[in-house]
């Protein structure tokens, strides 16, 4: 074990073996434990009187909320989420200085841990995971991330296990993005200068991001790093800060990251005790303004998977990385159920990283049969002949007016 600077608070990472071959978004992760000051912390209660469920939480910096939820006892059940008050509201000397320094390329976790030593400093004491993850500027609902509601909405980024449309149950990571800054923040220059930087570099800076519950994460910098990526229909490189969530049996859990208890000295493991706040948590109407105003924003989520189309991505154990051709071919392989499932999230998995590859599959894939997924992301490849000839064969040859693919066929001309 080593230690960033030698003083009453401090971050000490913790040599562990950790696995993310399983994960979808997160590709990397190094596991710490901080004494800290507190200030930046997760605050809950049993919700009494609440009409959205069964815990009412809060992520405060310096008591001000900077998003709040309330979630159900139900791991399959979706929660609340509402903005807090915003990162202005909660200023806290030198913390722009600081964050500023994550504008840099990315180097290394390490790296990145060491420019983010007085941030970390601020949390609750504990064991946490800092992991570089890729994330989406969407909350995962069909919706632009700094579009979010002040009250309370119901959000199935919020889910522990989503079941998708096959039965299949996948565990929660990090992927989605929930806003910490006020619209009138917006600044059209910060964003044009990532979108130049994005363009024009491999290594991407990051954005850094507080994994707050479940599927979604508070943006605690890089809005405008959100912006460009949406504008480019890309996913966001960050470096997220996932808390400790839980041990089972023998296991230490930090979102779909599972440590083996024996790698964590004894003390850290033992002082890990989930409070509830022994009083009442105010939760009241957010105060950030929506930021949906231009069009290209609302419009950019479509680039990015909604909660089942990820769930279907992960329950292929599909990573962010380049897909070969063997793995397609395997599927194709033999006519099972089994292979029809990874073929879909293949194609999910295709669109979203713009492949090429998608529009070949897909019409392969049709020749075992009718595939709504199928139909529905080769409808979103517009101006395409074989696409058309395609829909236009299908309705030629249907006769079933009740038939579902058929209205996603007529979305084909639509404007």
């Amino acid at each position: 074990m080593w230690m960033f600077k030698n003083s009453k608070f401090k971050v000490e990472q913790i040599k562990a073996t950790i696995d993310t071959n399983h994960c979808f978004s997160i590709q990397d992760a190094r596991l710490v434990h901080i004494e800290g000051k507190g200030v930046l912390k997760k605050k809950t209660t049993y919700a009494e009187y609440s009409k959205h469920h069964d815990i009412e939480s809060q992520l405060c910096l310096n008591d001000v909320p900077l998003v709040q939820y309330n979630c159900p006892y139900c791991p399959t059940c979706s929660g609340w989420v509402a903005t807090g008050y915003g990162l202005e509201k909660a200023a806290v000397q030198d913390w722009s200085k600081t964050i500023q320094k994550m504008n840099e390329p990315f180097v290394s976790l390490n790296d990145s841990i060491e420019k983010l030593n007085p941030i970390l400093k601020l949390l609750k004491s504990g064991l946490y995971l800092i992991a570089d993850v890729v994330c989406y500027p969407t909350d995962g609902t069909g919706k632009f991330f700094w579009a979010a509601s002040n009250e309370m909405t119901i959000n199935h980024g919020t889910v522990q296990w989503y079941c998708n449309a096959q039965l299949e149950y996948v565990n929660s990571e990090p992927i989605y993005l929930y806003p910490s800054q006020h619209g009138n923040c917006y600044n059209k220059q910060r964003v044009d200068y990532y979108l130049e930087q994005f363009q024009q570099t491999k290594v991407l800076p990051h954005a850094v991001i507080y994994n707050f519950c479940e599927n979604l994460s508070l943006v605690l910098d890089g809005h405008h790093k959100a912006c460009a990526a949406a504008l480019l229909g890309i996913p966001l490189p960050c470096v997220a800060i996932i808390p400790y969530q839980g041990r089972i049996k023998d296991k230490c859990y930090f979102s779909d990251v599972e440590i083996d208890a024996e790698q964590i000295p004894e003390q850290y493991s033992q002082e890990q005790q989930k409070s509830l706040e022994t009083k009442t948590i105010n939760q009241t109407k957010g105060m950030l303004e929506q930021r949906n105003r231009e069009k290209e924003y609302q419009d950019s989520v479509k680039e990015y998977p909604t909660i089942e189309a990820y769930s279907f991505i992960k329950a292929a154990n599909l990573r962010w990385k380049d897909l070969d051709n063997e793995t397609i071919e395997k599927c194709f392989g033999e006519y099972t159920f089994e292979n029809e499932c990874k073929i879909e999230s293949i194609l999910y998995y295709l669109r979203f990283r713009k492949d090429p590859r998608l529009k070949p599959v897909a019409m392969r894939y049709l020749k075992w049969g009718t595939s709504r997924i199928a139909y529905e992301l080769l409808s979103q490849l517009k101006d395409d002949p074989e696409v058309e000839q395609l829909f236009i064969d299908y309705l030629v040859d249907n006769e079933d007016k009740s038939d579902p693919i058929l209205s996603i066929i007529h979305g084909y001309w639509d404007k």
